[in-house]
């Protein structure tokens, strides 16, 4: 098919729709990410994100086979209990119906 439409259950998506589902997608995820991050925090008001990356992320493994998900990476500055100020990065998983699959510590 040399068109940039994709046909799926006789609808037609274009190119454009896919890119803007996608976008659609990682925005949710990083807004869903940011929200968890905050409540963890002993003091989520003193949260102040440095950076945020997102992208979707192709997996192939024995058992699941090929395994597309979004992750999000953030970095953020915030108040730990003893009252010092942290830096710390955080990356949260996201399955495809937008389910957080997997959160952990990362560089």
């Amino acid at each position: 098919m040399a068109s940039s439409d994709q046909t799926l259950s006789n609808e037609t998506i274009s190119a454009e729709d896919l890119k803007d589902a996608q976008d659609d997608s990682l925005s949710k995820a990083s807004y869903y990410a940011k929200e968890v991050l905050k409540k963890s925090l002993k003091d989520p008001e003193s949260f102040d994100l440095v950076e945020a990356k997102k992208y979707f992320v192709n997996q192939k493994s024995l058992d699941k086979g090929d395994f597309t998900y979004i992750q999000v990476k953030i970095t953020y500055r915030a108040t730990n209990s003893f009252g010092g100020t942290i830096q710390n990065t955080q990356c949260f998983n996201f399955d495809k119906k937008m389910l957080l699959i997997e959160t952990f510590e990362c560089n």
